[in-house]
């Protein structure tokens, strides 16, 4: 499969901006996940594929739970629902951030807590 079949497919199938795309090469040997809009940005027409999913919101927080179970969990805030991330710095220290659960900021938290590297489960 290649990079301009699958723009085709999301954009014929009208996939919102927002979600999440769960791609891996032919070889399968590397998988990866992206926003839909940055993978479409990125993508070359004639890169290689070995498939693809798009994975809603919720699909993507229980990726991230099942990498980081004590360190993430969601939380209402008012009229808000937040990450509340347990962050380990380089020193060893530990520290919380809070951030409006949005598709943007839970691929900021996937990202780091799998430092690229995407195991599948």
């Amino acid at each position: 499969m290649k990079g301009s079949e699958i723009v085709k497919e999301l954009r014929d199938n009208k996939v919102d901006q927002q979600n999440f795309i769960k791609w891996w090469r032919r070889e399968n040997d590397f998988l990866d996940y992206e926003l839909v809009a940055k993978f479409l940005e990125d993508v070359e027409p004639n890169q290689e594929f070995g498939g693809y999913e798009v994975l809603g919101l919720e699909e993507m927080w229980r990726h991230l739970q099942k990498i980081a179970p004590e360190r993430v969990k969601r939380e209402k805030r008012g009229n808000r629902e937040v990450v509340v991330w347990t962050r380990e710095a380089e020193d060893g220290t530990e520290s919380t951030q809070v951030c409006d659960l949005t598709p943007r900021n839970l691929m900021a938290v996937f990202d780091v807590e799998t430092r690229g590297n995407v195991v599948d489960s």
